[in-house]
């Protein structure tokens, strides 16, 4: 099962691959949301609580500030949570509103992606990567570094 970490609600078609929203969504988007800039200890604490959100599920679809990823995949990885984003492709559509023609832009989940990530430990490090299978379970690969 794949738990929904980012600010936004899952799609039907990530709903039918098996992601799920979190019973505390509103908590969820306060930690991913950032008023100005954060230090490193904020990004890690807050990182750290949303890895103990989604510590009971295989993996996390996760998304937003570029600069909080890193922190977030690595905590994740540390819980044994796999970190996957969502592959999406921005359409334009046109819809009738009012007896009028109004073009809108619709995001469509078209598939996954998932990071390498490399955790430094004191004595070593290791790399690790969400992988999937045939019956769409998710688990993370992992490889000791040195």
């Amino acid at each position: 099962m794949v738990i929904n970490l980012t600010q936004h609600p899952t799609s039907d078609d990530q709903i039918e691959e098996g992601v799920v929203e979190p019973p505390n969504k509103e908590a969820v988007q306060e930690l991913l949301t950032f008023e100005e800039p954060p230090s490193s200890s904020t990004m890690r604490e807050r990182a750290d609580k949303l890895a103990e959100v989604a510590e009971e599920h295989n993996a996390a679809m996760i998304g937003g500030m570029p600069a909080f990823m890193g922190h977030l995949e690595r905590a994740l990885v540390r819980k044994g949570v796999a970190p996957i984003y969502s592959f999406t492709q921005r359409k334009s559509v046109e819809v009738q509103e009012g007896g009028e023609t109004v073009k809108k832009t619709v995001f469509s989940h078209e598939g996954w992606t998932t990071p390498l990530v490399v955790v430094r430990y004191m004595d070593h490090a290791k790399t690790a990567q969400a992988s999937r299978d045939e019956e769409g379970e998710w688990s993370l690969e992992t490889e000791i570094m040195w």
